[in-house]
């Protein structure tokens, strides 16, 4: 019931937000920003055959989709990965053929998007132009103001240094565990999980990504999704089942992770922490 009510104030508080006038010039700018570039598109390509190439595409990625969902968990992850591969394999020509036509008759846009997405890249990879933040000066300035206690502040950072320590350890063990599980199954006769199309092809730290802040996403799926919402609705008791199965889960594979030290003077340097990460972004 609790839910229920909540579902509904949040669908309140959405009209009231779209119905602000904010929101309608907000929507307005948007459509101004991304106009012009489509326009551009439309006289450069061969717009009216890419639209049929589309709709081509959307109606196979449905198809994979709805296969997908009918195996759900019992399905290999890989498979799942790979008919998404071969999906994007079987419309590669038809994409390639729209970019081709956009790039022959191109008057700039394809070297500026080209540019925005290298700027990303470069950005993901060597951080902001301004430099790095400075967590020294941010702890030290902190101090002389007298917005944190500095031996309170030092106790709170070694444990959590420490508590870093150990759970980098316990994620390690959990991953040893699971591959000497995937090991042994493979050797009683069971076929031997492949990784996944492209994980040794590329790194996380080629897109300047650490690898552990991906382990942490990947073990943090508490969130709930508007597909659980529909089930939710058309099948409750089968929603409910399933939230379980998940939670159960999600108790088994967090066991034995070391809990995060409880932290207070740290949390008095956002404000400051904020301002800089600002000024650094800003250059």
């Amino acid at each position: 019931m609790l839910k229920m009510y909540t579902r509904q104030r949040d669908k309140a508080m959405m009209l009231s937000v779209i119905e602000e006038s904010v929101t309608l010039h907000l929507f307005r700018d948007l459509f101004k920003i991304f106009y012009e570039p489509l326009v551009r598109v439309y006289k450069s390509a061969n717009v009216y055959n890419s639209v049929t190439d589309f709709a081509a595409f959307m109606d196979d990625m449905f198809q994979v989709l709805d296969h997908a969902q009918r195996q759900d968990v019992s399905a290999d992850p890989n498979q799942t990965v790979q008919s998404f591969i071969d999906l994007c394999a079987r419309h590669q020509d038809n994409f390639y053929k729209f970019v081709h036509e956009v790039h022959i008759h191109d008057n700039g846009l394809f070297t500026q998007l080209m540019g925005w997405l290298e700027g990303i890249l470069e950005f993901l990879r060597h951080g902001p132009r301004g430099g790095k933040l400075d967590m020294n000066a941010l702890f030290q300035g902190a101090i002389e103001m007298r917005q944190i206690d500095k031996a309170a502040a030092i106790t709170e950072i070694d444990n959590l240094i420490k508590w870093q320590e150990e759970r980098k350890k316990w994620h390690q063990d959990k991953t040893r565990q699971k591959m000497a599980a995937e090991n042994s199954s493979s050797s009683g006769g069971a076929t031997a999980s492949t990784p996944p199309p492209g994980s040794t092809t590329f790194r996380s730290s080629d897109f300047g990504i650490n690898g552990a802040d991906l382990a942490d996403l990947d073990d943090d799926d508490t969130g709930s999704d508007s597909r659980e919402d529909s089930e939710e609705d058309a099948n409750p008791i089968a929603a409910e089942q399933k939230r379980r199965a998940k939670k159960q889960d999600h108790l088994r594979r967090n066991a034995g992770e070391p809990v995060k030290p409880e932290v207070k003077q740290l949390k008095m340097l956002r404000e400051g922490f904020l301002s800089m990460l600002r000024m650094v972004l800003a250059n």
